[in-house]
């Protein structure tokens, strides 16, 4: 049975013809592992937090935890938690402010039991997951000087990738266009521009600018809509 502690008693035993000799008995106590949690998926991410959840064992034990950790080797960030065993959400909150957006976490979750008779913690095969935090949205979105030309100031966010403009006119049934743009490689840039395609004048656009993070499954994670008409 997962969770349990079992005593094991050995004793060694000596027959020679009528004569039987017993040893002293040799006991050993040990826990067999818990079931661990399983199925870890995100539930939802802002710049500086987000919420994981799991499914919880089939078997539970009356005392018991889980213990998660969180990692970003890449800005040196760590941190670990405790929470008690009948809950099956977290949230990872305040993350770091600029260097923690659009990161990717590593997260881990531990089921801890303590089975009963015994005062021994035993820990579960660890559930491992990878989540990445939204991007800081670009800012202060300005008319270019050229003809259908949008501008705008760069996420703060040190890991965006790209940028995604979608824009549509706010006439009924118009469709929607959707372009990609590499974020700047010049460091010392901070403005982004795009010229507008296939649009018409005299004709209002609804326009949104967003910042992209790309996870390492090359899904593409994006920040809040910068817009503007």
């Amino acid at each position: 049975v997962q969770g349990t502690q079992y005593s094991v008693t050995i004793t060694s035993v000596c027959v020679f013809e009528s004569l039987k000799t017993v040893s002293e008995e040799d006991t050993l106590k040990f826990c067999s592992l818990p079931e661990p949690p399983t199925n870890l998926v995100l539930e939802n991410r802002s710049p500086n937090s987000f919420t994981v959840k799991w499914d919880t064992p089939t078997t539970t034990q009356a005392t018991h935890k889980y213990r998660l950790s969180i990692e970003a080797p890449s800005i040196a960030y760590a941190s670990e938690y405790s929470i008690s065993g009948d809950k099956s959400t977290f949230n990872f909150s305040k993350l770091p402010d600029i260097a923690g957006t659009g990161m990717l976490y590593t997260v881990k979750v531990e089921y801890v039991v303590t089975p009963t008779g015994s005062d021994q913690e035993v820990v579960a095969a660890p559930l491992i997951g990878s989540f990445t935090t939204k991007p800081l949205p670009p800012t202060n979105f300005k008319i270019g000087p050229d003809p259908f030309e949008i501008t705008w100031m760069k996420s703060p966010t040190p890991n965006v990738s790209s940028y995604k403009i979608r824009y549509k006119s706010v006439e009924e049934g118009s469709k929607a266009e959707e372009h990609f743009i590499p974020t700047p490689e010049e460091t010392d840039t901070t403005t982004c521009s795009f010229t507008l395609f296939d649009v018409y004048a005299g004709v209002q656009y609804k326009v949104n600018v967003y910042a992209i993070v790309e996870e390492s499954d090359q899904v593409m994670v994006e920040s809040k809509e910068l817009h503007e008409k």
